[in-house]
């Protein structure tokens, strides 16, 4: 039964076939339409009807681009003998009842796949990418982007497959033990990816970041830091810059500008390097003028582009104040934010709670420590600190005025006042 029905197919198409050495059929012409849609109409496979047939008018567009469509190879020599054409297709028609077609692939189908292949790209291509991806960057975030351009290019060899990025991905998981350290060339090499896919308008690029997914890992939630940051841990950093003084091993101007840089940190709960190392002489100069001082950090020297009023505590002002004298410019950093980081990291000041070494980051933590302890008003803290200020509400809605921001940061850090031994300058 079933070759029967095979059979009967060829013929069908044959008496079907349209005749373009006729005119076109006219309304006169036309018949009942039981007849009609039997005779002047062409079975055709129809992609866009989801592999069924479909029936078409002789001569249109349904029928030329049906007679394409996917046909057995059984059927090729009978369609040559007929006139239908020819068909070259990597599948197989099996029709298993009147209403159901499937399609089977054959090895033809399959000639190439993502094991197999191989894409390639130049060191210039490498080199371009890395330069757009360092624009705007700091010095710290470059240097991750060239050792992630180097390590690509040394796994690769300009070369795009499998191996190549099993390499790559391999390499990144047995070389570094931090997490973000591995994800930080994963993902510079699944940009690269997409850069040659949007450069080259080869979206076969893009595919292969199938092969640079990080591992799965059951990931331990920490409720709390465990780098806990007082009062007396910012005191001991701030005698320890008196103590380096004394015995020589910092000069006056460096001596003045750590102290300056702990107070500030601790007060404002700045970032140091996104924040602090970008603040210019020219902008303190113009705070302590105001009855109320406060700096205006513009957008490009806050993390998340968010300009914001940073209120000055009267112990700050008084650090402040030897730095802005007329050697310096207004355009000048005030702060020397990196010496002082790698001064505290040849220092040995250790925090009282844990005893791990102080670093760069624990004033902010301080402050926002000791807001929970003074119960500092939330709006007014995460707008200084520009801590969870992504929301709706801080986009569209608040706007606090200098003097605002002072009055309620002074209203919770007046009394907070830290330790200074007089040092003979």
């Amino acid at each position: 039964m079933n070759r029967q029905r095979v059979l009967l197919l060829p013929d069908i198409l044959s008496k079907n076939k349209p005749d373009f050495t006729e005119p076109l059929a006219t309304d006169s012409r036309s018949k009942s339409t039981a007849e009609s849609f039997i005779i002047n109409t062409w079975l055709v496979s129809c992609a866009a009807s989801g592999s069924r047939f479909a029936c078409a008018s002789p001569g249109s567009v349904a029928a030329y681009h049906g007679a394409l469509s996917i046909a057995s190879p059984h059927f090729e020599a009978l369609f040559a003998i007929k006139g239908v054409g020819s068909f070259l297709s990597p599948y197989v028609l099996d029709l298993m009842n009147d209403k159901i077609k499937t399609t089977l692939p054959t090895n033809s189908g399959n000639g190439q796949n993502l094991a197999s292949l191989q894409l390639t790209f130049s060191r210039k291509q490498l080199i371009d990418y890395r330069k757009c991806r360092i624009e705007g960057l700091d010095r710290k975030s470059s240097n991750w982007m060239n050792k992630a351009a180097e390590i690509v290019w040394n796994h690769t060899n300009g070369v795009i497959c499998k191996e190549t990025m099993d390499a790559v991905r391999d390499f990144a998981l047995t070389k570094y033990t931090c997490v973000d350290s591995k994800r930080k060339v994963l993902y510079f090499t699944k940009g690269l990816l997409k850069y040659l896919t949007k450069t080259t308008f080869d979206t076969r690029f893009q595919a292969f970041e199938l092969f640079l997914a990080m591992p799965k890992v059951l990931k331990t939630r920490k409720h709390v830091t465990n780098r806990i940051v007082t009062k007396e841990d910012v005191e001991n950093v701030l005698k320890a810059i008196e103590q380096a003084f004394s015995v020589g091993r910092i000069d006056k101007a460096h001596y003045l500008n750590y102290k300056a840089i702990t107070l500030f940190g601790a007060f404002t709960g700045q970032r140091p390097l996104a924040t602090i190392a970008r603040l210019t002489v020219g902008q303190f100069r113009e705070a302590i003028k105001m009855e109320k001082p406060v700096v205006d950090v513009l957008p490009w020297q806050d993390k998340v582009r968010m300009q914001h009023y940073c209120p000055i505590h009267p112990q700050i002002v008084e650090a402040i104040v030897p730095l802005l004298d007329d050697s310096v410019t207004d355009e000048d950093s005030i702060f020397e934010q990196l010496s002082f980081q790698e001064w505290l990291k040849y220092t040995n000041v250790r925090l009282l709670h844990g005893g791990a070494r102080i670093v760069n980051g624990d004033l902010r933590k301080f402050c926002e420590q000791q807001s929970d302890i003074l119960q500092w008003d939330i709006s007014n803290k995460n707008y200084i600190v520009t801590h969870g200020v992504s929301g709706v509400d801080w986009r569209f809605y608040k706007h606090p005025l200098p003097d605002s921001v002072y009055g309620i940061y002074m209203k919770y850090w007046s009394n907070v006042l830290f330790k200074l031994e007089l040092v003979k300058l």
